[in-house]
Formats: C-alpha cells, structure tokens, sequence
C-alpha cells in the first residue's frame, strides 16, 4: 500500500507518529495490510531540504504496541518540471534517506534522462505522453 502524506500533515521534525496517520495506519492494519510505504511527493527540482523526516523506526516501535505490526517504508516520488530537474538526481547523495524511489516523467525527454540515469527502472504506470519508440538495426 502507498501512502501519500497530504502537504498540511507535516511531520516538523518530531519523533512523535501523526495523530491521523496513525488512524489511517492503524486502518490499513484491520484491512489486511501487511506493509505501507509512505510517500512524500515533490514537484520540481529535489532539494536537500526535501530529506526524508519520517521516523519510521520510532513509529513502528508505536504501532506495535497497540497491536499493529505494519512494516513502513519511505516513498519518495519526483515530477520533475523539465530535463534540467533530472541531470542533478544521481549526485543527490540525500535521496537515500528514502527507502523507495519513484520519478513520474511528464515528457519523452524526461523519461529517457530517467531511463539513462537508473540503475534499474520499473515502468508499472501507463505514460501521460505520446512515447516514440526507436530502434536500431
């Protein structure tokens, strides 16, 4: 299960787990869940800033003592605006404070820079844009 965490629940540096996050976790828990990422999601250029703040191993720590063993994972997915917001993300040395990562490509360009940058890339969603394929023979 993915779970974006909306823009006004902000976790502000505490250790403490989001009154509302903790009901949706505790939810998806009843509804046979075994294991959530949560996604912080970024329009953009990635900045330092956007380091991942969750504190997924004090939190577990809270759910298993109310009886919820969900294993969390930290998610975090890019749009980047242009090709010039992909060529920095190999240096980010900050994005594997992440357990996950995604980048949803808004154009062709993009989306081969993404491809050319990866060690590994999982296309499990449908394009947004018209994709021309090339070959060579």
């Amino acid at each position: 299960m993915n779970f974006v965490l909306p823009r006004e629940l902000k976790t502000n540096g505490s250790s403490d787990l989001p009154a509302k996050l903790k009901a949706s976790l505790l939810d998806f828990s009843r509804r046979g869940y075994k294991t959530v990422a949560l996604t912080r999601v970024v329009t953009g250029r990635f900045k330092k800033e956007h380091a991942c703040d969750f504190d997924l191993k004090r939190w577990s720590t809270e759910l298993r003592s109310i009886g919820c063993s969900l294993a969390l994972l930290s998610r975090l997915t890019i749009i980047p605006s242009d090709h010039d917001d992909v060529l920095n993300l190999p240096s980010q040395d900050v994005l594997r404070s992440f357990d996950l990562l995604a980048v949803q490509a808004n154009s062709q360009r993009v989306f081969e820079l993404v491809c050319d940058r990866s060690d590994s890339i999982d296309v499990t969603l449908l394009l947004t844009f018209p994709f021309l394929f090339m070959f060579l023979f």
